[in-house]
């Protein structure tokens, strides 16, 4: 099978389809499909025609969909608007505006700010059933797995030496040899592993598979494990490589880079 496989879109469909019609994902006479390694929605200008291609990908048997932190933050503001609470989105600064979790719920619900904030049960009901959540939510996964590859958000769930799988700098990390049956909230908790720092600095790559990865930025491993450039400044966003771990997020917003890359497993 041909895998196409990018990260992060957030809401730049028209970005993700130039880089896929490029790559030649629409004219592939193959048999093919695209893997999305999470965080479909959120920041960008276009949650409705991202949601709308996926979905149609989805129903055609041409895409894998694999759960993001952002698809986690959708989860968490939807249950806090379902209690009426309200407050964190008043606040302009908030994770939910911040993140523009908010932006994109609005968008799929065809709601305008004020009308959300007025009824927000409303909104999280209008957004629950949306074609995002019946179909792409429901069928999201935390990892896919091929021969050679393991595809996932932000890298496997690994174990620590607090008992606690949540990220921080100061705890060691060691593998998990049940990561495929890790229960949901390690899987949660790994959406926000820097995949680069677990595979590069921690030595956490698996002895057979490749983890083809998003959530951290590519500049990341080039300039602090490569030595090429700046995280933020002079910043290369490209495909990042090493032993066992291939990262893709390019951070969009930023650099307008949708990494697109083709296997064969």
């Amino acid at each position: 099978m041909r895998y196409y496989v990018i990260t992060d879109p957030h809401s730049f469909y028209s970005l993700v389809r130039a880089a896929l019609e490029e790559k030649g994902f629409f004219t592939d006479p193959e048999p093919h499909m695209l893997i999305i390694c999470g965080d479909l929605l959120d920041r960008g200008p276009e949650p409705v025609e991202m949601q709308d291609f996926a979905v149609n990908l989805l129903r055609s048997g041409q895409l894998i969909f694999i759960r993001g932190n952002h698809e986690d933050l959708m989860d968490a503001m939807l249950d806090d608007l379902e209690m009426g609470n309200t407050w964190l989105l008043e606040c302009h600064d908030s994770v939910h505006n911040h993140n523009g979790t908010w932006k994109s719920a609005l968008a799929l619900a065809g709601m305008t700010d004020g009308q959300g904030l007025s009824y927000p049960a409303l909104l999280a009901s209008r957004v629950r059933q949306s074609p995002f959540y019946r179909y792409l939510m429901d069928s999201a996964v935390n990892y896919y797995e091929t021969e050679h590859y393991v595809f996932t958000h932000g890298w496997i769930p690994c174990l620590t030496n607090t008992g606690s799988t949540k990220f921080a700098s100061y705890k060691t990390f060691s593998p998990n040899p049940n990561w495929r049956d890790a229960d949901p909230m390690d899987w949660m908790n790994a959406r926000w592993y820097n995949g680069m720092y677990f595979a590069c600095q921690q030595g956490l790559t698996l002895q057979d598979k490749t983890v083809v990865c998003g959530h951290f930025h590519t500049s990341y491993g080039h300039a602090n494990i490569e030595g090429n450039g700046g995280e933020n400044l002079n910043a290369d966003y490209s495909p990042f490589y090493a032993d066992g771990i291939i990262a893709l997020d390019g951070c969009i917003v930023r650099s307008g880079l949708v990494n697109c890359i083709v296997l064969e497993d």
